[in-house]
């Protein structure tokens, strides 16, 4: 992807896990709802939306929107 090109992953995770797979040097954004679930970004050196805010630079970024109920969405490299 070029730089500051946005992907959308619409997702729905009920009772499951589901696991994404990104690019370390990708931005996420998590807008996906969670109702008693979890989204977790367990890459090594992830950069948040948040963080390349801050620091700069104009990465690819992944926007994760949906519902998360009673399970686990999991971004991995």
């Amino acid at each position: 992807m070029s730089p500051g090109a946005d992907v959308i992953v619409d997702v729905f995770a009920m009772m499951g896990s589901v696991v994404i797979r990104v690019p370390d040097e990708w931005a996420v954004d998590k807008q996906a709802v969670r109702g008693m679930g979890n989204i977790r970004d367990v890459r090594r050196g992830a950069a948040s939306a948040d963080a390349v805010a801050t620091i700069g630079g104009n990465p690819p970024r992944i926007v994760l929107r949906g519902l998360v109920m009673m399970g686990s969405l999991f971004v991995r490299s």
